[in-house]
């Protein structure tokens, strides 16, 4: 999962703009109706945001 939000921050440009980017997919899959493809979008979705919190928090660091 870092590498997943490493690869993240190197799409995005910067980690602020990876977390921005996380916090709108997650902002989006809230609004999607309910069903497996919603509880999909939201963990994917909270899982990056996890990560890329743990880098910006200094616990995780990519690689």
């Amino acid at each position: 999962l870092a590498q997943i939000a490493a690869q993240q921050v190197e799409y995005s440009g910067s980690l602020e703009r990876a977390l921005d980017d996380a916090v709108h997919a997650q902002t989006e899959a809230y609004a999607m109706p309910p069903g497996p493809k919603k509880d999909e979008a939201l963990t994917n979705a909270n899982l990056i945001l996890g990560a890329l919190n743990a880098i910006a928090e200094g616990r995780d660091k990519p690689h």
